[in-house]
């Protein structure tokens, strides 16, 4: 697997998607995918003072589903925001911290080449996660392969279709499938 490790900001194409401008393609890919999920998703929301005293804001934020970084590269700076927002996210104290996430509060998802992988108060290494239909509720719900039921519903999986997410070169796949030949 070829992964792109560049740490040289300005090779990111700000992009436009659906009116809104974004900083690069690979989070322009992230609203694509978003809406073929049919998530309805907000861009930058807002930015957060990280313990270690830096700034982050997260590209993605979606009622129901979780907050979403999108990196189509590895840096330290990177690592270290995505680990210090994991940890600020999912202290039950700040449970208000994103309130419009609901009881998604502590789902931070990061999507990108060598980074953790933050879900529901645990960090793990991982290239990607699993995209799957609930049929009970009727939505694509973004699992991991430790957590794989659906959260609206309670229940253990009752899956139609399942799909795995990578990211390879700063591009998601879907099963190994471009955007333009993406299966959902």
């Amino acid at each position: 697997m070829v992964t792109n490790q560049h740490t040289d900001f300005s090779l990111a194409i700000p992009t436009i998607y659906n009116g809104v401008k974004l900083k690069s393609r690979m989070e322009s890919q992230c609203a694509l995918l978003f809406d073929r999920l049919g998530w309805e998703w907000m861009y930058e929301l807002r930015s957060y003072m990280l313990p270690n005293g830096l700034q982050y804001m997260p590209d993605f934020t979606i009622p129901g589903h979780g907050v979403f970084e999108c990196r189509g590269y590895d840096s330290e700076k990177g690592r270290t925001q995505v680990s210090e927002f994991g940890a600020l996210i999912s202290h039950e104290e700040n449970e208000c911290l994103v309130p419009e996430l609901g009881q998604y509060h502590g789902v931070f998802w990061v999507w990108g080449p060598n980074v953790p992988i933050c879900y529901r108060y645990c960090c793990y290494q991982s290239q990607g996660c699993l995209l799957s239909f609930c049929r009970k509720c009727e939505t694509w719900r973004a699992l991991s392969e430790v957590h794989p039921w659906c959260d609206e519903c309670a229940h253990l999986p009752e899956f139609s279709r399942t799909h795995r997410l990578t990211i390879e070169s700063g591009k998601i796949l879907i099963d190994m499938r471009t955007s333009e030949e993406w299966p959902l």
